[in-house]
């Protein structure tokens, strides 16, 4: 019965994310996705209520982590990479080679407060503040210069949310 329940649950979020989908789809609103250990899912259901039309909706991969084929898929069909504040962690090599593999113009960073905050605060509950260590972060991991990785994320939230 305990799997039997985790499989009905499972299909039901399946459903429901598809109407999510479907609502992106018809009103032209962005997705953010957050993904924890159901990537093939959060793939297949994509594809799956976008075969109709064969319009794949806007989306943003939030709190971005995961292997490099599921980041490579994502790109695939056009969506927007997002890294919070846990990519600064000590541990985080991993989130940090997407972080080098996702293109310039499709990287977005959040804070995913009040949940993983830079390392230095850990321990605290999280709050937007701290966006700048992380742009400082990862424009240092990505040899750029704060300012420049600063303009470029923005531009690309812009863009992506059509503000």
């Amino acid at each position: 019965p305990k799997d039997q329940n985790a499989e009905q649950e499972k299909r039901r979020q399946k459903v429901l994310f598809g109407e999510h989908i479907k609502l992106a789809k018809t009103y032209d609103l962005p997705l953010i996705i957050h993904c924890r250990d159901a990537y093939n899912d959060v793939l297949d259901v994509i594809n799956h209520f976008s075969k109709s039309d064969g319009k794949i909706p806007r989306a943003v991969l939030h709190c971005m982590s995961g292997s490099v084929e599921y980041l490579n898929k994502a790109l695939e069909l056009g969506f927007y990479i997002s890294f919070a504040g846990n990519v600064t962690y000590k541990n985080a090599n991993a989130i940090r080679e997407l972080v080098r593999r996702t293109p310039h113009d499709r990287l977005l960073i959040e804070t995913d407060a009040p949940l993983l905050p830079p390392q230095s605060k850990r321990g605290n509950v999280n709050e937007p503040a701290y966006i700048a260590e992380i742009s400082a972060f990862l424009a240092k991991f990505l040899s750029m210069e704060k300012d420049i990785f600063e303009k470029m994320t923005s531009e690309n939230s812009v863009r992506f949310f059509g503000l």
